[in-house]
């Protein structure tokens, strides 16, 4: 048994060798294909800010064929309104007839009433005495430039001397 594991030992010395370099040849290192270019990524167009909102944005005077109407509330007191020459204003002020205050206009250079004011309840109680609404004014455009809209809620026995309980004034600039 010694002499069969003394043969086996010497075989094994000679053919370790000759395997090892039979398995390196057969192990020729083949070549790596080259990287395929990767397509371009494509530009994306880079993402536009919108602009931040300011308290009192500043109007953008604009001309249209068809002079587009304008509609103003009191929030629009003090304010600049931009209206194309022929155009329209539509001016609702909170009032309460049945009180017997009412809106009358005391300035409107360039500006032509159309028609009456007419009062509109509003929609969560109309018809409910004592409950308010709006008187709306319908003004046209008639001469481009600047002008003055003013008006005054009067009770029923103020006089001209007394001061208005309220006051609407806006600067109407009328555009070509």
């Amino acid at each position: 048994m010694n002499q069969t594991f003394s043969r086996f030992a010497a075989l094994s010395l000679v053919l370790l060798p000759i395997a090892l370099i039979a398995r390196a040849q057969d192990s020729t290192p083949t070549p790596t294909p080259k990287p395929t270019k990767a397509p371009k990524p494509t530009k994306t167009p880079k993402p536009t800010r919108t602009p931040k909102a300011t308290a009192t944005p500043a109007p953008t005077p604009f001309s249209t064929a068809v002079p587009v109407p304008v509609s103003a509330t009191d929030v629009e007191n003090g304010r600049t309104l931009f209206v194309s020459r022929g155009g329209l204003i539509e001016l609702r002020l909170a009032s309460n007839p049945s009180t017997g205050y009412s809106w009358a206009v005391v300035a409107s250079k360039n500006l032509e009433l159309e028609g009456e004011p007419k009062y509109e309840a509003t929609a969560t109680a109309p018809e409910v005495v004592g409950s308010g609404g709006f008187t709306v004014f319908r003004f046209v455009a008639k001469k481009v430039g600047t002008s003055d809209l003013g008006l005054e809620l009067r009770g029923p026995g103020d006089s001209a001397t007394d001061a208005p309980s309220k006051t609407f004034r806006a600067v109407v600039k009328v555009l070509k």
